[in-house]
């Protein structure tokens, strides 16, 4: 595997989109890669402007790493519909990190905003500090959030994580915040820490596994217990108000 290397010289002075993938940097030369353009706001400007970079580049994405250095937190869409290769942000990352992704490794060493992995359908994403509000959710007027792969969080989350998931699997080390797997219809989360109000609120199908403090709705009926991982866990099925099939599992206490 080929690395490509950007440190970070100068933070956009307003959001800028950072649409780089390994696909999009297959083949050229570095020279070529400077070249290549970043939305500044409603500016268009050179990849260079922003990053110093050395490296080199693949002749095919799957072969493809790109190492990010610096606090990327201005640039939104880093790895947005990457489809494989890897790409690993020392730093912390904004808007759409990893949405829409259709394979890959997406590795972040801090904190995400809002729509992290949004609509994704394949790959990974590993972030090793908190993310914002639709972690693996659909985008506003859609109906179909994450489908495929895999998003591991090691902070909190923040509201509907897994809003409209299909599928796939979402693993958050800390808390998460109100409206967890709101329309859920497949796939899993596990938080392990506590989840805010109205967990599971429309969901239809898939599984919720909250370690932590949880209160499920009145719309959600008891049913058997269960082990998990070694320890037994009440599940709670609904949710009723949609003709639900989902779950949401909790340990079993005292």
């Amino acid at each position: 595997m080929k690395t490509l290397r950007l440190s970070l010289r100068d933070a956009p002075t307003v959001e800028a989109e950072l649409a780089l993938t390994p696909r999009s940097v297959v083949g050229l030369s570095t020279e070529e890669v400077s070249d290549l353009k970043v939305m500044h706001g409603n500016r268009e400007t050179g990849l260079v402007d922003f990053f110093e970079i050395s490296g080199e580049t693949a002749d095919q994405a799957g072969d493809q790493r790109i190492e990010i250095t610096g606090d990327l937190a201005g640039f939104k869409s880093v790895g947005r519909g990457m489809e494989g290769g890897e790409i690993v942000v020392s730093g912390d990352a904004g808007l759409y990190a990893g949405a829409e992704m259709r394979g890959g490794s997406l590795v972040v060493d801090g904190d995400v905003s809002n729509w992290c992995g949004a609509e994704k359908a394949g790959g990974k994403i590993v972030v090793k500090g908190g993310a914002g509000a639709y972690l693996g959710g659909a985008y506003r007027g859609s109906r179909s959030g994450m489908t495929s792969g895999s998003i591991r969080v090691d902070g909190s989350v923040g509201d509907e994580c897994g809003a409209w998931m299909r599928g796939g699997s979402i693993r958050v080390r800390g808390d998460a915040g109100r409206m967890l797997g709101i329309h859920m219809d497949g796939g899993s989360i596990h938080v392990e820490g506590d989840a805010g109000r109205y967990a599971g609120g429309a969901m239809t199908g898939g599984r919720v596994i909250v370690d932590g403090a949880v209160d499920p709705m009145a719309t959600f009926r008891r049913g058997r217990d269960e082990d998990v991982e070694d320890e037994v866990y009440q599940r709670f099925l609904g949710d009723s108000a949609e003709g639900g099939d989902g779950e949401i599992m909790t340990p079993r206490r005292g």
